[in-house]
């Protein structure tokens, strides 16, 4: 069974072909909504604990968010206007769901638990927010009101680790990721609550889902290949495509675009960790952003209304 601590860092050995998995604290959530393609999200890892945008060519990099705390899990609101994350500016060990205008004013914290509450993600109307927990003792995913008019629900209730939610686009079930089956695989859940449904059956870890915008497709990342790669599966398992697991090098942390022909991700192929897209069936990569100053990772697509 493989430990994890809640975010996986990829620390890139620059010059060498080795790569080191440390395990360190906390992984990502949210949902593609259609739309034409917008700004990616992402922070800055372990180097930088910043929130930026940027294009998909990679012009226009902008620090969205830099306040000397811990901001992560960037994610976009339906209408592409608001910015979900997770942050420690409440207290050292405090992390709360927060969330901001797309420029980075209006903040707003959305949770007040002594608990971690990390990885949010929106619901297609916009209303609710789903994230982790562990303020039932152990992680759980728990739904609030994004109006900050309460509403607190908790979804999973497991003594196993339930992770990284992802919302359908119909917004009736949530992915996740979750060790229930004695090593982290791809589950599925009714969000109004139901029986959970096992998508994979790998032993060699699998989580980060994200569903398709159409809804037919659940994209993540594997260690199936001893790095971890990309893949996806139909959303009632089966049908496995490899989108991008090149030897020696970790791919991770896949998000479909808006218009579903894209999947943004990070790698760490050429010696440090960036943002890459890749064609959702799969093709050549493309670098996004080009960095040694921070560990760019979690990306999401920004949905904007054709």
């Amino acid at each position: 069974m493989r430990q994890r601590a809640p975010r996986r860092i990829l620390h890139s050995i620059v010059g060498t072909s080795l790569f080191a998995i440390v395990l360190a604290a906390a992984p990502p959530a949210r949902a593609t909504f259609s739309g034409t393609n917008g700004l990616l999200v992402f922070d800055g890892g372990s180097l930088a604990n910043n929130i930026y945008t940027a294009k998909a060519d990679g012009t226009g990099l902008t620090t969205v968010l830099s306040n000397g705390y811990v901001n992560w899990y960037a994610t976009w609101s339906p209408d592409g206007s608001q910015i979900a994350f997770s942050s420690n500016m409440a207290g050292a060990n405090n992390y709360d769901i927060w969330i901001m205008n797309a420029n980075g004013q209006g903040l707003q914290r959305l949770t007040t638990s002594p608990a971690r509450d990390d990885e949010p993600a929106w619901t297609p109307d916009g209303t609710k927010i789903v994230f982790v927990s562990t303020r039932s003792g152990n992680r759980d995913l728990w739904s609030i009101n994004a109006d900050s008019s309460g509403g607190l629900v908790q979804i999973t209730h497991n003594s196993a680790s339930d992770v990284d939610p992802s919302i359908s686009p119909d917004g009736t079930k949530v992915a996740f990721a979750s060790d229930r089956s004695r090593n982290y695989d791809i589950w599925t859940l009714p969000i109004a609550g139901g029986t959970p449904h096992q998508v994979t059956t790998n032993r060699s870890g699998e989580d980060f889902p994200d569903w398709s915008p159409d809804g037919s497709r659940i994209v993540f990342d594997s260690h199936r290949s001893d790095t971890w790669g990309v893949y996806s599966v139909l959303t009632a398992g089966g049908g496995l495509l490899k989108i991008v697991d090149a030897a020696g090098v970790n791919e991770d942390l896949p998000v479909y675009s808006p218009d579903g022909t894209q999947i943004a991700y990070r790698s760490n192929g050429g010696g440090h960790e960036n943002i890459w897209v890749v064609p959702s069936a799969g093709g050549t990569p493309t670098r996004v952003t080009d960095t040694t100053s921070a560990f760019y990772e979690l990306p999401d697509w920004q949905p904007v209304a054709g």
